[in-house]
């Protein structure tokens, strides 16, 4: 059963015509630009897997989406236990199944709720991971609902910066 729903079309604002984004308007590859995340109860943002974060963000035709983000600095090969654990807490790997529809907060943006069948972070193996996502010229931004941050255990939204491979 396909997964995505085809919403939106055409709205009518002030300023004329405007498109809202459609499921198939995220299809693709992209580039991750930056990756950052305020915490719950303080002006306080934080990148977080670094000012220049590597990463990128597939969403097929068949509605698999697929996260793979490290930082940039500081990853190197690993030999210890320790060196290991480095490495774990500078990255972010999933792929799930995606949903997406139209977000109920955002007429221009649309909702998604990955089911994650692998992760990383074995906390999110089985899990619905939501989503919000909004579009400017080549970017997509994508928001995450108030969750607990896989490393710090802090509440926070994180908000992720795309912009489409060629």
């Amino acid at each position: 059963m396909k997964s995505i729903v085809i919403g939106f079309a055409l709205l009518i604002g002030m300023g004329g015509a405007s498109w809202a984004l459609e499921p198939q308007d995220v299809v693709g590859t992209w580039k991750l630009l930056s990756s950052v995340r305020q915490v719950a109860g303080s002006d306080k943002v934080i990148d977080n897997l670094g000012a220049h974060p590597n990463g990128v963000l597939i969403i097929t035709p068949e509605n698999r989406f697929i996260v793979i983000f490290t930082a940039a600095e500081g990853r190197r090969p690993a030999t210890t236990t320790e060196e290991f654990a480095a490495l774990q807490k500078s990255q972010i790997a999933y792929s799930g199944l995606a949903t997406l529809s139209p977000d109920p907060d955002n007429p221009k943006g649309l909702k998604l709720l990955n089911k994650v069948d692998i992760a990383w972070n074995e906390e999110w193996t089985g899990t619905v991971q939501t989503r919000f996502l909004s579009f400017e010229g080549n970017r997509l931004t994508i928001r995450t609902p108030l969750i607990k941050n896989p490393y710090t255990g802090e509440m926070a939204i994180s908000t992720l910066l795309f912009e489409r491979s060629k």
